[in-house]
């Protein structure tokens, strides 16, 4: 039996034991609305999408949606095989560097592990994270072994190299900035001979300065003032619509993803951060020495460890389109890490090439690293599970108190909806839907007049964030006999 096929098979049963008590989950956060959307689930709707973005994630939805309907359990099976494919993709990676066996198989295990892997892998919505890693990791595998070929094997793989890309691309855009990695790798390890990218520099220069442009204008609208709005918003921060209290806030949850990665500990699919008035905030310095000192790393080691050096390129390439210093989306989220994370097992490998003497610390650390995340998984179980612990380790978050109360309603628990309703409204009053759930809860004890005042808030503030809510609520305020 070959080594690698060996290594295959534990990759494959390390994810089945770790992630296999995820088979007993149902449907939770991006699944409902997403996955669970039977309109969304043909390939008439595959091509009515408006983005090129995401479309990979719903083409391999539809053959599961055909054959098991909405049963959640028939989709994670794919989910595993992803996530195991990527753990022997990136093996294979690490060995090309010259890494010894027992540490390639140490790094790749603690990619395939850790606990910020589980909202990934246990939420089938974020399958586009898998999606664009597998065929990331493939485009980069490609690219290495054309480089190490001539003639017309070396432009087959080139070929196959950038179609990989472009179909990881199809799965989640923010992986963009793999051309940059590339071109990194070639600086770093490549002899000038052999460089493909970098062998033009001033065509290379050009090419780059045109597709920034042309990102900096299909992305001109995250440039604008709502993004930044929005995620002060989610945050509570309601004191300067500035810049630098989101520069400095990126820095922060910089330092908490560095936290995350060493200390895995009350990971949440919801976050808050505190930002700050300040200039320069005290707060915000652990986390900008992290990201100097990742920045330093490809300078000062590019001699002397040149795998640790591109392996913080990797973490910094990949980081930069999700770390929000243009405002995008979540400002601290778990998944996020996922194209991020090689990066640390290519650092393990970088600084223990040779096999370890200290293979026991080593299978202690796994072990660990194991137990947290089959515990992670059991918290998304179902909706009500997960935002019960969302809210216990971020009580500040007003998404994770309107998520658990509306699943309190769905469950019929209209008690404990109306305190996490109260709880989101008390920290930010000025979101619409807890008003939406006050209202039917209201509805239910027959307090019309409070019904009707819940709703027409809702109505007037709430259109875009909940269409569908919004057309009910219309309903029975039209039966309440209030005035639209």
């Amino acid at each position: 039996m070959s080594q690698n096929y060996k290594s295959a098979l534990i990759f494959i049963f390390v994810t089945l034991l770790v992630y296999g008590n995820t088979f007993f989950n149902g449907w939770t956060f991006d699944d409902l609305g997403i996955v669970t959307d039977p309109a969304s689930m043909s390939f008439n709707a595959l091509l009515q999408l408006e983005s090129f973005d995401r479309a990979l994630r719903f083409l391999t939805h539809i053959p599961e949606y055909k054959l098991f309907g909405l049963n959640p359990i028939a989709y994670r099976p794919q989910q595993l095989f992803w996530h195991a494919a990527n753990g022997f993709l990136l093996y294979q990676i690490i060995k090309k560097f010259g890494v010894a066996e027992y540490t390639a198989i140490f790094s790749t295990l603690l990619f395939l592990i850790h606990p910020l892997q589980t909202e990934s892998v246990a939420s089938i919505g974020h399958r586009k994270e898998l999606l664009a890693m597998f065929f990331i990791l493939s485009s980069f595998l490609a690219y290495l072994n054309a480089l190490q070929n001539q003639g017309k094997i070396k432009y087959i793989l080139l070929s196959v190299s950038l179609f990989t890309f472009v179909i990881a691309l199809s799965a989640n855009l923010t992986i963009l900035t793999f051309p940059v990695i590339l071109i990194c790798y070639e600086l770093l390890m490549v002899s000038k001979n052999s460089r493909v990218l970098t062998r033009n520099i001033p065509v290379l220069c050009t090419v780059t300065l045109a597709a920034l442009f042309l990102l900096t204008y299909h992305w001109r609208d995250f440039f604008s003032y709502s993004p930044r709005l929005l995620i002060y918003s989610q945050n509570l921060f309601f004191e300067n619509y500035q810049y630098y209290p989101l520069f400095w806030g990126v820095i922060k949850a910089f330092g908490i993803y560095v936290s995350h990665i060493f200390f895995p500990l009350n990971l949440t699919p919801e976050y808050t951060l505190k930002f700050s008035n300040e200039f320069f905030p005290i707060s915000a310095i652990p986390g900008l020495i992290c990201l100097l000192l990742l920045i330093y790393i490809p300078f000062h080691f590019r001699q002397k460890n040149r795998l640790l050096a591109f392996s913080a390129v990797w973490f910094i390439a990949f980081y930069l389109p999700v770390s929000n210093f243009v405002p995008a989306g979540y400002i601290v989220a778990d998944r996020y890490m996922y194209v991020c994370l090689p990066a640390f097992s290519l650092a393990i490998g970088a600084l223990n090439r040779s096999v370890s003497k200290q293979q026991k610390y080593g299978f202690i650390i796994l072990i660990i690293l194991a137990g947290l995340t089959i515990r992670q998984n059991a918290f998304w179980k179902n909706p009500e599970t997960l935002w019960e612990h969302a809210v216990s380790v971020c009580p500040t978050s007003t998404g994770a108190h309107i998520l658990l109360a509306d699943t309190y309603l769905k469950n019929g628990k209209f008690s404990d909806a109306k305190t996490s309703a109260q709880t989101a409204k008390s920290l930010n009053p000025f979101l619409p839907y807890p008003y939406y759930i006050l209202g039917m809860l209201a509805l239910r004890e027959n307090n019309f007049s409070e019904a009707r005042e819940k709703l027409q808030y809702f109505i007037i503030n709430g259109k875009t964030s909940a269409p569908d809510k919004y057309n009910e609520a219309i309903r029975i305020l039209q039966k309440l006999g209030a005035p639209q």
